[in-house]
């Protein structure tokens, strides 16, 4: 099916020079990509491991109490145990908890597309593989992410209707270590003056890479959607078994708009070839009190 509205910017299909079009443009500095943290976050990562280990050690209290009353010294053994298991919690808490921050995310609605997953995809997998993207390729639940460092990038291809659904997050996923790491590293580039948010900045730019390097294979995966010709192959939902409009079910009046219906026709009710008698008495003037 051809398409009669052109994509603004999209000079003949040349999806590159609509891209460049868009990237020529200078911008703001974009700070979401900071990396840095601050020692308030560490203190609510801190907070968050000690309530946690609190919570734990009062559940293992009450059944302290408990087994203090009936077995003794097995009781005072196991508030020893329950402060250990505590303290350990804390740290698993405060070191390995996952905190993901969103990046940036782009998606598009593709009309009379819905055919075109596999395309879509295979065009993706190839730009990723031919440009050499240092970056891992997973596949999971049907989505395709890109991992570098601790950045991902989730692309998602799938009908939705007869339309093509094509769009990407990326996140960034760092775990409670990893923010006491980068904080010890800006002190440390802090005493050597090169903290600031310049420098910040310029260490966010593979990050941007990234972002760029998905943002392009999506879109060599769209100009495939809407470069391929071939039949799509109509969705389940157009293709099941349809309601039969003679079973109770109202059928489409006959030439209004929408799908035709599959059940019988009803039958129209026929004029009467000569008129009733009158309830009062015949004759063509027949009524109460008005003789035949």
């Amino acid at each position: 099916m051809a398409d009669t509205n052109p994509l603004p910017g999209w000079r003949g299909g040349d999806g590159n020079a609509a891209y460049l079009d868009k990237t020529l443009k200078f911008g703001e500095i974009e700070t979401q990509l900071n990396e840095s943290t601050n020692f308030g976050f560490l203190l609510g990562l801190v907070g968050q491991g000690i309530l946690t280990a609190v919570l734990f050690y009062m559940v293992c209290a009450v059944i302290g109490l408990f087994l203090l009353v009936v077995a003794g010294v097995v009781g005072l053994l196991w508030f020893v145990v329950s402060g250990f298991l505590s303290v350990a919690l804390f740290w698993v808490v405060v070191l390995f908890a996952r905190v993901p921050e969103p990046i940036a995310e782009w998606r598009v609605l593709l009309a009379e597309r819905y055919g075109r997953r596999e395309s879509v995809y295979h065009g993706i997998r190839q730009v990723l593989h031919t440009r050499g993207y240092p970056v891992r390729v997973e596949e999971q639940e049907g989505r395709m992410i890109l991992r570098e460092n601790t950045y991902s990038v989730y692309i998602s291809v799938f009908a939705y209707g007869s339309s093509l659904y094509l769009g990407w997050m990326m996140w960034r996923s760092r775990r409670g270590y990893q923010f006491i790491g980068q904080y010890l590293r800006d002190m440390m580039q802090g005493i050597q003056g090169r903290n600031q948010v310049e420098w910040q900045m310029l260490r966010s730019e593979r990050a941007r890479a990234l972002r760029e390097a998905a943002h392009i294979a999506c879109r060599e995966g769209l100009a495939v959607a809407l470069a391929d010709t071939t039949p799509p192959v109509p969705p389940a939902q157009l293709t099941g078994p349809q309601p039969s409009y003679g079973s109770g079910i109202p059928g489409p009046v006959l030439g209004g708009y929408g799908p035709p219906g599959t059940g019988t026709p009803a039958v129209l009710p026929q004029m009467p070839t000569t008129p009733p008698q009158g309830p009062y008495g015949g004759g063509t003037m027949g009524g109460p009190g008005r003789p035949g």
